[in-house]
Formats: C-alpha cells, structure tokens, sequence
C-alpha cells in the first residue's frame, strides 16, 4: 500500500478529475504515436485510446490547457521518478489481449469511470480495490507494464471505461529514464 499513498492526491481527487476528463470529451483521444494498426488491431478487440499530458520530459502545451486541475495535481505530485500523466478509455463490450508493454516503467491505474463490477486490469503488480476481480470508480491499480503480462476488460455495455494513467520509475529498481523517453515522445500526442 505504501505505493498507493504517492497518489492520494488522485483518489482523493477522481470525481474532480473525472469530471474534468468528461468535459473535454472523447474526440481528441488517439492510439499510440508507436503503435502501428496492426498491432493495435491484434491488441484491441474495441477502441482503446488515450491522450497525454506529458511523456518524460516533453510536456504537451495544447493538452494540458484541456485538463488544468489534473495538471496541477500531477505538478503538485513529490516523485521524483514521474515519467508521464494521461487518460485512457477503453470502449464498452472490448477488451485489451493479454501483453507486454516496451517501456521500462511502473505505471498507476485509477478508475474514473466504469460500470460496477463490469471492468479490470489482471496481471497488477498491487491493487487497491475490493476485489481482485473488479476494478470500479475510484479504485486503483498498479502495473509493471514492461515485466507482468497483463490485461483489460471492460464488460459494460454501454459505459466506456476510463482511466487516469500515470507512468513512473521506482528507485529501488535500476529503471532508466531515457529508455522511457525513447519510447515516449510528444510526437503524434498533441493536439
């Protein structure tokens, strides 16, 4: 749990954010810049878009503008190791096949929107939710996306899924920063 405490000031704050989040709708959401549509096709059975205020050190301007107080909350954050801060959503009836992410980080989960007991992650490193099963508002997850073959679902109909994604290395571990950087770059998220 001691993880989770880096990032109370999220679940302190999810209705704020996923009110922010809401607001700015859906349609300046994309696929990742590095991911070809093949891949995301192979890796996607629904839409799984996000969109990022910041990767490493490259801070994205126009997208920031759209999600001041999250911004503010994420500036606000003492980790030293943060790599990047974005939404992601995941489209009703899909799910993300079973995968291995190339960036050699950690990376924080919080459920903004879901319907109860219809969405999850599996292969977590830690959770903070009431079940292993369920992953539902304002709970949280974390992954070691790069080491931990893992998932997604969304089983809801009709709600789409979203999330608060923040990437971070962790200095107990030899994480590298620029490998992170290499793989994460402003090209192709702003808007």
């Amino acid at each position: 749990m001691e993880l989770f405490s880096q990032f109370k000031i999220f679940k302190d704050n999810w209705k704020l954010i996923r009110n922010e989040a809401l607001s700015v709708g859906y349609e300046k959401y994309g696929k990742h810049p590095q991911c070809d549509l093949k891949t995301y096709r192979e890796l996607n059975t629904g839409e799984n878009l996000g969109i990022v205020l910041c990767a490493g050190t490259e801070v994205l301007e126009n997208n920031i503008k759209l999600f001041p107080k999250t911004w503010e909350m994420y500036e606000s954050l003492d980790l030293p190791s943060k790599q990047s801060i974005g939404f992601s959503y995941l489209t009703p009836d899909s799910a993300i096949n079973p995968h291995n992410d190339p960036e050699d980080c950690y990376r924080y989960h919080l459920c903004l929107q879901s319907e109860n007991n219809k969405s999850n992650i599996f292969g977590t490193l830690s959770r903070d939710t009431k079940s292993d099963l369920y992953i539902n508002d304002g709970e949280a997850v974390i992954l070691e996306p790069c080491a931990i073959t893992h998932r997604g679902i969304n089983e809801s109909k009709t709600i789409k899924r979203l999330h608060l994604v923040i990437d971070f290395l962790d200095g107990y571990e030899n994480k590298s920063a620029a490998v992170y950087q290499s793989l994460n770059n402003k090209q192709g998220w702003e808007n």
